[in-house]
């Protein structure tokens, strides 16, 4: 009999964490259900709300873009215009001397180092960049002046708009003792493309295209005020 009680006693505690473990999945699966309603909710709202500009540009305007692989958005500024960036991300680094464009990103170092392309896309990689703080790094590509299309949109800014661009660029690179950025040798995708260090952490809310679109912010171009994806940078360009 006692024997039948220690089974008896086990069974029912047995059962018991298992309907602990059943609530809490429950309790887990309605509240990652409302995070992701929530999250894209909030991403809806503000698309479709835009920030107006009220900058009044004056003098000589400059074109630059945003332009989209599909996923991510980049900045493409002039490589020589009121700022001259060979110098300061060495040229020498690249292939291309004589690129008139330089493409900038900021990113989840993991995906950019790790996924060269999408096949190549782990599951430990995407959960980490999207539910950890992870550290980050600057894409920089030398290109030439790109055409506008759906992917690529143009955008006129005036001197006072570019100083602004060209200090907030900078400053989220990790400089060394020279004040010149750190590169990180031999991880580029191309002869035409390094990566360097760079300040701030990569997450489900501060994603590459949330960094895109606060520069475009900081600089008074109409945007929107938060912009997980790259549809909602190009949105108003």
């Amino acid at each position: 009999m006692k024997i039948f009680r220690i089974l008896s006693s086990s069974i029912q505690r047995l059962m018991e964490l298992v309907k602990m473990s059943f609530y809490f999945l429950l309790y887990f699966a309605e509240f990652f259900a409302a995070f992701v309603v929530a999250y894209f909710a909030f991403a809806f709202i503000c698309l479709i709300v835009p920030l107006s500009s009220n900058h009044k540009q004056k003098g000589e305007l400059t074109e630059i873009f945003v332009k989209s692989n599909g996923v991510h958005c980049d900045l493409v500024i002039p490589i020589a215009h009121q700022f001259d960036w060979k110098e300061w991300i060495g040229i020498e680094n690249f292939a291309t001397h004589h690129a008139d464009y330089l493409s900038v990103g900021w990113g989840d170092k993991g995906f950019y180092v790790d996924t060269p392309e999408w096949k190549d896309l782990k599951f430990s990689t995407a959960f980490r960049a999207l539910f950890m703080n992870t550290q980050t790094l600057m894409h920089l590509t030398l290109i030439d002046k790109p055409e506008c299309s759906e992917k690529c949109k143009s955008i006129l800014i005036d001197q006072e708009q570019y100083k602004i661009l060209v200090q907030t660029i900078q400053d989220r690179f990790v400089k060394n003792a020279s004040g010149k950025p750190i590169l990180i040798e031999g991880k580029g995708y191309t002869p035409d493309d390094n990566f360097y260090e760079a300040y701030g952490s990569y997450s489900l809310f501060m994603t590459c295209n949330v960094w895109t679109n606060n520069v475009l912010r900081r600089i008074k171009v109409k945007t929107v005020y938060w912009a997980p994806f790259e549809q909602w940078v190009l949105k108003y360009l």
